[in-house]
């Protein structure tokens, strides 16, 4: 479960830079984050000698990162088709709290279906490595993945 967690919080810096690549105004998001994924998952491959089935299963994870990510900015952002139904919560001269804690229910409950997608596939992906292969990922993980302050980044 550790390394589980150690995978996303590696997966949610690459995000991030992505997402500082995009606010510098560098191409398309989508195709940086493949990519990113493409280089990603070869690095791992070769770093952790990881066969054609882990590799599909660390490619599933890091796809399932990405549509949770790009599915909780657009829930916490709130806008659909342009309309952004949080206007709707302030419209009147009172706060309308029915409507936000529905809103906020809404978005909650969507984000846990998606976040356990996101569990089961690092998961996957941690239980398929064996034990040499869960140790150097735990190893690099801890040595590089110190949120971008650590030693190496």
């Amino acid at each position: 479960m550790f390394g589980a967690i150690l995978v996303i919080a590696g997966l949610y810096l690459i995000y991030k830079a992505l997402r500082y690549d995009a606010y510098r105004g560098g191409g398309s998001v989508g195709r940086r984050w493949l990519r990113f994924k493409a280089r990603m998952v070869s690095r791992l491959r070769l770093k952790l000698n990881l066969d054609a089935t882990q590799t599909q299963k660390l490619d599933l994870a890091a796809d399932q990162f990405m549509a949770y990510k790009q599915l909780k900015n657009d829930q916490l952002r709130g806008v659909t088709h342009g309309v952004n139904p949080w206007h709707a919560v302030l419209r009147n001269a009172s706060f309308d709290r029915v409507l936000a804690l529905d809103l906020i229910g809404t978005r909650t409950t969507a984000l846990q279906r998606n976040g356990e997608a996101l569990m089961v596939s690092v998961a996957d992906f941690y239980d398929s490595l064996q034990l040499e292969q869960q140790e150097k990922l735990r190893h690099k993980i801890q040595h590089f993945g110190h949120w971008g302050r650590g030693r190496g980044c």
